[in-house]
C-alpha cells in the first residue's frame, strides 16, 4: 500500500517528463487521489464477480447506547441502538452502500483479556437506509443485527432479537465493535491525528496506481492544445505561445475582407 507522498511524487515526476513549466499544489493531486479512488474501485467492482481486496477497506472501532430514534428516518418509539461517536461517511460503490463487515469482541472485566464472538460477528448485517425501517421483524431471522449509517453519521442497529439492547457498552459489559468498509473520504479516521497526511497510508489496491496516476494527469494536463515544450525553463511558455497563436489566426471571414483568401 502507498502513501500519499509516493503517489504525489508519481503524479509530479510524470508531470515534469512533459512539461516543468507549470506548478500544482500537493492538496490538488490529494483532492484527485480521493476523487478517482472511488471510480477505480465502481468499475472493478462493475467488472468482476469477485470482492474488492481488503487493501481498499479501512477498519475502526465503535461501541453503542440506546436510543429512540433513528436521524433521517421515521423510526421513532422503538428501542434502537447508535454508535457513540460519529463514523465517516461509508462509500457509494455504484450507487449502493460499499460492503460492510463487523466483528464483535467483549474484554472481561477482570483481567482485560479481549474475546471474539463469532456467533454475533456472523449474524451482523448491514443494510441501507430505506430498508432500515421494515427490518427486525421476521421471526425467522430473530437472531439478525441490522446496522445501517443515519444521515447524522452515526450507526445504528436494530434487531428482532428482545436482548440485542445488553450490547451496549457499560462498566459490566465491555463489548466492541469494529466496521471494515471503504469509506468516502479516507482521511476522515484521522480527525485528531496529528500525522502528516503525505506519510499516511492510501487504502488501495496497488494494481490500479497506474490507472489512478492517468486519470490525475489526465485532469491536470487537461485536453487543451499544448505545443511541445522544447525549452525546460521554468517558465509558463506553453500558455505564451497559445496566446500568439491565437491572436495572430485569422478566421476564414477576415481572410475574405483582406482579400487574402485563395
Amino acid at each position: 500500500m502507498s502513501t500519499y507522498r509516493e503517489l504525489i511524487y508519481m503524479v509530479l515526476d510524470q508531470l515534469k517528463a512533459i512539461s516543468d513549466d507549470r506548478y500544482i499544489e500537493e492538496e490538488h493531486i490529494i483532492f484527485l487521489l480521493k476523487k478517482y479512488r472511488i471510480s477505480i474501485l465502481e468499475n472493478e467492482r462493475k467488472n468482476t464477480i469477485h470482492k474488492l481486496s481488503p487493501v481498499n477497506y479501512q477498519t475502526t472501532d465503535f461501541v453503542l447506547r440506546e436510543t429512540t430514534a433513528v436521524s433521517g428516518l421515521p423510526c421513532t418509539g422503538g428501542i434502537y441502538l447508535m454508535s457513540t461517536t460519529k463514523l465517516p461517511i461509508i462509500a457509494l460503490i455504484n450507487g449502493e452502500d460499499a460492503d460492510t463487515y463487523f466483528t464483535v469482541t467483549k474484554q472481561d472485566a477482570v483481567d482485560e483479556t479481549e474475546i471474539t464472538i463469532p456467533w454475533l460477528s456472523e449474524n451482523i448485517c448491514y443494510t441501507n437506509k430505506k430498508r432500515f425501517g421494515y427490518v427486525g421483524h421476521n421471526k425467522f431471522l430473530i437472531n439478525i443485527l441490522y446496522f445501517t449509517q443515519g444521515v447524522d453519521g452515526y450507526l445504528y442497529a436494530v434487531s428482532g432479537k428482545s436482548d440485542f439492547v445488553e450490547l451496549v457498552y457499560d462498566d459490566d459489559n465491555l463489548i466492541t465493535f469494529t466496521i471494515t468498509t471503504i469509506f468516502k473520504d479516507p482521511d476522515a479516521l484521522y480527525v485528531n491525528d496529528e500525522t502528516d497526511i503525505l506519510d499516511r497510508e492510501f487504502p488501495f489496491d496497488d494494481k490500479f496506481i497506474p490507472e489512478l496516476i492517468q486519470y490525475c494527469l489526465r485532469d491536470l494536463l487537461g485536453m487543451a492544445y499544448r505545443p511541445k515544450d522544447t525549452n525546460n525553463n521554468a517558465n509558463d511558455d506553453l500558455s505564451t505561445i497559445a496566446t500568439f497563436i491565437r491572436q495572430n489566426m485569422k478566421s476564414q471571414f477576415n481572410k475574405l475582407l483582406d482579400g487574402t483568401e485563395e
